[in-house]
């Protein structure tokens, strides 16, 4: 009886909003509440090494501007993927989102930007396709494939030519002033001095 109390009462906190959590998602959905993490009142420690990936400028969130980053084991293979923001964090375990869609980015109820890595390895990389919402009306999506790559201890988002992504720049898609998707996703890359 306490324990289905307690549960209400966290249900109701967290449906106001009072949930923050930089732990891993095991859940396909990053903001969905995992209740493992209660499981004999513990928190599991999450220890890793953290790599810049790229940056993400969203034009559908007004600029706001997202970093995507790798933790790493002390191999330096990949171990999570984790997108930051300046207000909230969300940490993915590679097994969510080798060969399965993990949700960066919800509008409206809706999947905006999804990560999927294809056929990759924690050793190694592979491809990864990044889908997003290009009509929210007609819930069509359009994709951008570029590619996951180690070189040592250091990681790169690549393109299919091999050059080195620094950004990625979503445009944001409207009809009669309204945003209904993203239009299309620039690429900016590193220079090469």
């Amino acid at each position: 009886m306490r324990s289905v109390f307690m549960m209400v009462c966290l249900s109701s906190w967290f449906a106001m909003g009072g949930v923050y959590s930089d732990k891993p998602s095991l859940t396909k959905r990053p903001l969905d509440f995992n209740w493992l993490w209660l499981k004999n009142g513990e928190v599991p420690k999450v220890s890793y090494q953290r790599a810049h990936l790229v940056k993400i400028i969203s034009g559908p969130e007004e600029g706001r501007i997202h970093r995507l980053s790798l933790g790493l084991e002390d191999d330096g293979s990949l171990k999570y993927l984790i997108r930051k923001s300046s207000t909230d964090q969300n940490i993915y375990s590679k097994n969510d989102f080798f060969d399965k869609d993990a949700v960066l980015a919800r509008a409206s109820e809706r999947d905006a930007l999804l990560v999927r890595c294809m056929g990759c390895t924690a050793s190694q990389g592979g491809r990864i396709r990044i889908k997003y919402l290009y009509n929210g009306i007609s819930m069509s999506y359009k994709k951008l494939d570029i590619k996951i790559s180690r070189s040592g201890k250091r990681w790169y988002l690549l393109d299919k030519r091999n050059r080195k992504i620094k950004t990625l720049k979503l445009v944001k898609r409207e009809i009669m002033g309204r945003t209904i998707g993203i239009d299309k996703i620039i690429v900016i890359y590193q220079r090469v001095l």
